[in-house]
């Protein structure tokens, strides 16, 4: 729960971490390599999100990301 309070700003940072993991071969078959590090691919990604409040309602004023 939060509260508006008009003419307010916000800085948020978060991370996003996903991952993408093979669980079927090329013969679309369930394989064993879904334990297999050399078969996973994991992205994590840094954001900023600043917000404002105007007219009672939150908005967006700058997304960016914050990898180089």
């Amino acid at each position: 729960m939060y509260v508006c309070i008009e003419n307010t700003c916000a800085k948020i940072f978060f991370t996003l971490e996903s991952q993408l993991i093979m669980i079927k071969d090329q013969q679309h078959t369930m394989n064993s390599f879904r334990n297999d590090d050399r078969l996973v691919s994991t992205v994590k990604a840094e954001f900023s999100l600043d917000t404002f409040t105007e007219n009672m309602e939150e908005k967006t004023h700058n997304f960016q990301s914050l990898d180089h």
